[in-house]
Parts: C-alpha cells; sequence; structure tokens
C-alpha cells in the first residue's frame, strides 16, 4: 500500500489516494477507484490513513476531512517473483569468471545452472517468492569454505557470494 498525500483528484488539489500494490509488479497503473481509495476534500491527503485488516482481507482507510473510512476488498494475490544474483570471488576480492553455480528447489523441476560473468557475477531471475531454494557454486579452480548456501526467498537476495582459494 502506499499513500500519496499530494494526488489530486481532478480540481481537488492534494486529496490523497491510498494505493494496493503487487509485491511483484508494484503499482497497477494510473492511480483510479479501480486500485485505490481517493480523497475527496482539498489538502486532505495530509490526514488520510490506513490500515489492512488481515482477518477480513480488506484495506481500511480513514479520511477524517471527509468524515468517512472506507472499506475496500483486497486485489487477489499474485504469485510474486524475484531473483537471486551474487558473485565469486578470490580471498583477495577478484572476480572469478566461469565458475558453475546452481539452483535448486522450490519448485524448479530441475536445477538452473549458469557461469559466472568476467567479473564473477551471476543471477537467476523469475523465481516464486515463498520457496526455499539451494544455491551451490562448482571449480576445478577453486576451493570454497562454504560451496553452498540455502535460501529462503521472501525478497530479492543480491549478495549471495562465495569465497575461493584458487588450486
Amino acid at each position: 500500500m502506499v499513500k500519496s498525500r499530494a494526488f489530486d483528484n481532478g480540481a481537488v488539489v492534494n486529496a490523497g489516494a491510498i494505493s494496493l500494490l503487487s509485491g511483484a509488479s508494484g503499482g497497477f497503473g494510473v492511480i483510479s477507484a479501480v486500485n485505490s481509495v481517493i480523497g475527496t476534500t482539498a489538502n486532505g491527503g495530509t490526514s488520510m490513513n490506513f490500515s489492512f485488516d488481515t482477518a477480513n482481507n480488506q484495506l481500511v482507510v480513514g479520511r477524517p476531512y471527509d468524515n468517512t473510512v472506507t472499506l475496500q476488498i483486497a486485489l487477489a494475490p499474485t504469485a510474486a517473483e524475484s531473483s537471486v544474483s551474487g558473485w565469486v570471488k578470490t580471498t583477495t576480492g577478484t572476480g572469478m569468471p566461469g565458475v558453475l553455480v546452481s539452483l535448486s528447489g522450490g519448485n524448479l523441476a530441475q536445477p538452473m545452472t549458469t557461469r559466472t560473468g568476467s567479473f564473477g557475477n551471476f543471477r537467476f531471475d523469475r523465481l516464486p517468492v515463498g520457496e526455499t531454494f539451494v544455491l551451490w557454486v562448482n571449480s576445478r579452480r577453486c576451493l570454497f569454505d562454504q560451496s553452498t548456501r540455502v535460501i529462503a526467498l521472501f525478497d530479492e537476495v543480491n549478495d549471495a557470494s562465495f569465497v575461493c582459494s584458487e588450486r
């Protein structure tokens, strides 16, 4: 949910709006009555407040200037996606290109595999949020103190790093 205090509702300046968002794609386009509760009083946006009633799965918006409370049924949850990225570096911080990196678990039918780029970086996209994955590295050139990581994916992971000692 996002509170937009300065949203203008037509000629009504700073009426405000509270918008429902998706964890996967952010906003649902233009602020409208379809995805938002919109204020109707000039400068009323500064006093709009909101909460989410999890028991009844609805958005509750208070608009004191309008002397109203609005209940809006929440949008259906979407299958959110995220990513896992990181790098493979030596103990001196140099990126290791060409290292095999694999990811399994969650609802993947088979492991995903990639090789690190020229700076030792890697990335796996379009992974379902709320799943647990196993990330591991393998290289003939490196010895890893820790070659496997378990990742519970609830948000983007961009610091999945591995340090190798060259053989």
